[in-house]
């Protein structure tokens, strides 16, 4: 984003402490990404309501949340409507119970493409999917 000067990256944590720590880390450590980022906190599902509405669509989602399946599968269907063909969507723990219901839906699907998956040592799994229709 600061090499095309264009995009923000929206960041939500619905934990105070989390939140404090992701703003600090920002300001101290990546002050020149500030203009990009947006810092939300509070629950995703009202604070992204009046977000998408603006935006319309996203580009990029990277999902990371509780290690909570049923959490992570909300999560993907409350952004699913919008992402739009060439959507990338990145998924944290993808070896671990936080993707058990997402892991089947993106694995046996016609509109993802699964481009990249870490595994052990590099990773506790990581999955990078490509939106293709």
């Amino acid at each position: 984003m600061s090499e095309n000067a264009f995009g923000k990256l929206h960041t939500i944590e619905i934990d105070r402490e989390f939140y404090e720590n992701a703003v600090h880390d920002y300001t101290s450590y990546l002050p020149s990404l500030l203009n990009y980022v947006e810092f939300h906190f509070g629950d995703f599902r009202t604070v992204y309501s009046s977000v998408l509405e603006k935006e319309g669509t996203v580009d990029f989602l990277i999902l990371d949340g509780a290690e909570d399946g049923q959490q992570t599968l909300e999560q993907y269907s409350f952004f699913l409507p919008y992402m739009k063909p060439g959507t990338i969507l990145m998924v944290h723990d993808w070896l671990t119970a936080k993707t058990e219901l997402l892991k089947p839906i993106l694995e046996n699907s016609d509109v993802w493409e699964i481009q990249r998956v870490l595994t052990p040592p590099d990773s506790v799994g990581f999955v990078l999917a490509l939106r293709k229709q």
